[in-house]
């Protein structure tokens, strides 16, 4: 849970950083309880990808908030260089909007 003014705690960002790689649906369910702004800035859905694989998508936005942020940050720590984010980020594009996908199997 955020600190008082929605920042996340140290413990948290430091959770999110070592987060194990076999559990990427894990890793984002607990981002979001971390994420401000979330009725705005967080979108999940399924989706396919362009072999119509089953896909988890995830469209994360910033809103600008500094909390986000270092989210974010740590969110590329995690397991450098072969962690959750290289294995998850998709794209991003200016004014911090960032989408994520998660593999689900074979259909």
């Amino acid at each position: 849970m955020p600190d008082q003014d929605g920042s996340p705690t140290e413990e948290e960002l430091a959770r999110i950083r070592a987060w194990p790689a076999d559990d990427p649906i894990g890793w984002f369910a607990y981002i979001k309880t971390c994420w401000c702004y979330t009725e705005w800035g967080w979108k999940e859905f399924d989706g396919v990808d362009d072999f119509g694989r089953p896909l988890r998508m995830f469209h994360l936005s910033t809103a600008g908030w500094s909390g986000n942020e270092e989210i974010l940050s740590e969110m590329r720590q995690n397991g450098v260089p072969l962690g959750l984010w290289a294995m998850t980020w998709y794209s991003h594009r200016r004014g911090g909007h960032y989408t994520f996908r998660v593999e689900k199997g074979e259909p």
